[in-house]
Order: C-alpha cells, then sequence, then structure tokens
C-alpha cells in the first residue's frame, strides 16, 4: 500500500507506488491552509522554512533543509505582526521538500498566540457562513 503525502509542491507517493489506489487521508483533524516563512534549527543555526498548513497537533513544512524522521527541532514563525510562535516539533514524515511535524513542547505564551490564531480563523470561517437557500424555496418566505 503507498501512503500519500500531500503539500502544496505536489503529491509525493511512498513505498509501491500505484500498488493500490491512494485511500482518502483519515486525519480527523482540520488543517488551516497557512502560508507563512519561518525558521528551524536543531543547533545554533537557523534555516528558513514555509508553513504550508497547521492543525492543533502540528505543521505541514516545506523547507530546502530536511531532518530525519524523529528529530526533535525549534520552529519560529511570525503568527501575528510582531508576535512570533516558538515551539519544539517532531519530525513525522517527510518527502522530497516537505515534512509533517508534531508540536512536542510549547510554553504558555505560544499556546496563547497559537489558541488566538485558531479562534480568529474560526470566526472568521463562521463570519463568512451565509445560510443556503435550496431552489424549491421562495426567499420571501424565509423572511
Amino acid at each position: 500500500m503507498a501512503e500519500m503525502v500531500r503539500c502544496e509542491a505536489g503529491v509525493a507517493l511512498c513505498g509501491a507506488e500505484f500498488a493500490e489506489p491512494p485511500k482518502r487521508d483519515l486525519r480527523e483533524e482540520f488543517r488551516i491552509p497557512l502560508r507563512r516563512n519561518g525558521w528551524l534549527s536543531s543547533s545554533d543555526t537557523w534555516v528558513p522554512c514555509i508553513i504550508e498548513n497547521v492543525s492543533a497537533q502540528g505543521f505541514l513544512i516545506m523547507s530546502n533543509t530536511t531532518f530525519p524522521a524523529g528529530a526533535v527541532v525549534v520552529l519560529k514563525c511570525e503568527l501575528f505582526p510582531q508576535r512570533f510562535l516558538q515551539c519544539r516539533i517532531q519530525v513525522v514524515h517527510i518527502t522530497d521538500t516537505c515534512m509533517g511535524v508534531k508540536i512536542v513542547e510549547m510554553n504558555g505564551y505560544a499556546f496563547a498566540i497559537f489558541r488566538e490564531f485558531f479562534e480568529e480563523y474560526y470566526a472568521k470561517v463562521a463570519a463568512a457562513k451565509v445560510p443556503l437557500i435550496s431552489d424549491d424555496t421562495d426567499p420571501d418566505e424565509s423572511q
């Protein structure tokens, strides 16, 4: 069975390509599309990255520098102007250009920024939703 990993750069298949049709993504978490510049560090050196999406548990990150699966590194990104999220992440899976990572450590300040980001995003989504009117109902009757 081929495990499918999605990222902005495309779809990469790992293992026996096309052995079976790829299964749909079974993650239960909603992922927020996000295009933010960030930085990764496993020592004193910081390397640039782009955060593709975020969930409550982790990120999908594009970087020219890859880390091995299981590596724990520091991620830093500006979620709001002049407000930086910094946390420790662990690489879960890698492709040529993308790394799926999970959050393993976050301090209280970072957690507050992270929570605020999610609350703001969901508030915007809720505000953008408009009730749908079906074709067989008269719009004047709903008022």
